[in-house]
């Protein structure tokens, strides 16, 4: 929309506003994906790839060609001078053209793309375990946009600011029927001493790489693994209980609010661990922000 007659104003002072007018910044339109990488490239990008496929069928957004994009980032993770890793935060929206909410016809693509350092030491060990709490923020339905990472994430920044009030360092999140969803920023799974449970994210909630990492190595090693409804209810029966994320790594739960949980199966997790780290070669990061 390269209009001379549009005027931009920033904290009170002009600016040019083609920077300012794409259509994830006005309605939230498009898809991200955060992502931990080295000098080769992000890593996990298999199933990076994979989501980011799937939410752009689902946004009708054009999808750009995998080797470009790959050789894009790479260069970009290779900018950090004396940084091995950093953290890539990769934004797919589109051009406003055009104002309203009905997406254009011509509308452009646009990539917009972060480069972090990655704050913490990637290390052989699961990370301290965490205490959580349940957020009364809940997460909406909505089966169209279930399952991708979209830009609309304002459920999440309230029931993480609940979190860090509270002094946790994670926050559990509910759908209004009183079922599990997920951590804030983070998928959850429930090891009952014979299976692994997570929630079916087919309504709510975003189908995270890690968590799918996490499936298919369960498995590979004989862990049986279900995706159903579960109660928060559950969470105190379980052995343990671990939450995932492509830049946090997996994460063991000791507490949710002023609850121990029961942590007594370490052998077993360490286990899942293991695989998980070995099949990705990389290890998950220890710091939590």
């Amino acid at each position: 929309m390269n209009d001379p007659r549009i005027q931009c104003f920033v904290d009170g002072q002009w600016c040019d506003h083609a920077a300012w007018l794409v259509r994830g910044l006005h309605y939230g339109d498009g898809l991200f994906e955060t992502m931990r990488a080295d000098h080769n490239g992000p890593l996990g990008w298999k199933w990076h790839w994979d989501r980011l496929t799937v939410g752009c069928k689902a946004l009708n957004l054009p999808l750009p060609q995998q080797d470009d994009l790959r050789a894009e980032l790479t260069a970009i993770a290779r900018m950090g001078s004396g940084q091995p890793s950093s953290i890539l935060k990769l934004i797919m929206t589109r051009e406003m053209n055009e104002r309203g909410y009905a997406i254009p016809v011509n509308s452009r693509a646009i990539r917009i793309i972060y480069r972090y350092p990655l704050k913490g030491s990637p290390e052989e060990r699961l990370p301290t375990p965490i205490r959580v709490i349940p957020c009364k923020t809940r997460c909406s339905v909505n089966t169209s946009l279930a399952g991708i990472k979209h830009l609309g994430r304002l459920e999440q920044v309230m029931a993480a600011s609940e979190y860090r009030q509270a002094q946790a360092d994670e926050g559990l999140m509910l759908d209004d029927d009183g079922n599990l969803i997920s951590a804030t920023s983070m998928n959850i799974f429930l090891y009952t001493g014979s299976q692994l449970l997570t929630p079916l994210l087919d309504h709510s909630g975003v189908k995270g790489t890690m968590r799918a990492r996490l499936i298919q190595v369960a498995r590979q090693i004989g862990v049986e693994t279900i995706e159903r409804s579960i109660r928060i209810s559950e969470c105190y029966d379980a052995h343990e209980i671990l939450l995932t994320n492509a830049v946090r790594g997996v994460w063991r739960v000791r507490a949710i609010g002023a609850r121990p949980c029961a942590m007594k199966d370490e052998a077993r997790v360490q286990q899942i661990y293991d695989g998980i780290r070995d099949h990705a070669h990389e290890f998950p990061c220890t710091s939590s922000k």
